[in-house]
């Protein structure tokens, strides 16, 4: 009974989540010269009414995420201190109440290039 419920709810929480301008913009950190670059997204809120937040998640290999923040309710996020040169691939999932997850949004990727040293 309790996987059929799981099931349930997986299916009901899914992931409408639109990079709109995958404003994947790489900036110089003023006040940490050595943390290099920084990337900020944005997407289209998920307007499921079980929603309850959305987790992000990114890493240097397609499909293989080594690094995730909880972002709860917030659908914009600036990953920073990422190396100069290096390809970065990014999805996003949105949860429920319960803590269940839905499948990640499209993978998308950018090259951070032209940091300050």
């Amino acid at each position: 009974m309790v996987q059929s419920i799981f099931r349930i709810l997986k299916k009901s929480i899914k992931c409408n989540i639109i990079f709109w301008v995958a404003l994947i913009s790489t900036t110089s950190l003023m006040t940490h010269p050595s943390l290099a670059c920084e990337v900020t997204l944005r997407w289209d809120p998920n307007t499921e009414p079980q929603k309850a937040g959305y987790m992000i998640y990114w890493g240097t290999e397609s499909g293989q995420y080594s690094e995730s923040v909880d972002l709860g309710d917030q659908n914009n996020y600036t990953i920073s201190a990422l190396d100069n040169g290096q390809t970065y691939y990014i999805a996003v999932t949105a949860y429920d109440e319960l803590g269940f997850e839905s499948d990640y949004s499209n993978e998308v990727h950018v090259t951070v290039v032209d940091c300050p040293e």
